[in-house]
């Protein structure tokens, strides 16, 4: 009776044990499936984020530009305007980009206008934006990324 019954105990182990194993490879296929997309997903954040985070220093450099630009005297004439607002853009994107790209460059928008009582001085300045993390191709959706893109920031100083 002592043998029957470790039979049974030896038998039931072996089937838990292959019971086990099958579990171990199924987690391991989930895995593999569920896997890459979160790659994907972890990709997308990522250049998300540094393309959202690209566009606000570049509006940040035409914030800076527009407000240096309507700090000059009245008598400024449009070569003086586009030099300072190319100089201040650039200063401020190089706070965070050492090197820019080639066609960065800022925009005085026309003259001082007077919009009701006050004047003022529209920027824009143009990046050549260069993704972090170059585009990868996904098997159902395609190429994916943001890289290659100019973005621009547009801001309105009062003079």
């Amino acid at each position: 009776m002592n043998t029957l019954a470790t039979g049974c105990h030896l038998r039931a182990r072996a089937h838990h044990l292959q019971q086990g194993a099958a579990q171990r490879g199924a987690a391991a296929i989930e895995f593999a499936l569920v896997l890459p997309i979160l790659i994907a997903l972890l990709y997308g954040i990522v250049t998300f984020g540094d393309l959202f985070y690209t566009q606000m220093v570049v509006t940040r450099a035409a914030s800076d530009a527009a407000r240096a630009v309507s700090a000059l005297p009245k008598s400024a004439d449009q070569n003086a305007q586009q030099e300072k607002a190319n100089s201040v853009a650039q200063d401020s994107l190089r706070a965070t980009y050492p090197v820019l790209p080639e066609g960065t460059n800022a925009l005085v928008n026309g003259d001082r206008c007077t919009v009701g009582s006050a004047e003022q001085i529209s920027i824009q300045v143009n990046f050549p934006y260069r993704g972090m993390l170059p585009a990868i191709t996904l098997p159902v959706v395609g190429t994916v990324g943001w890289g290659n893109r100019p973005l621009v920031g547009c801001a309105v100083a009062q003079v």
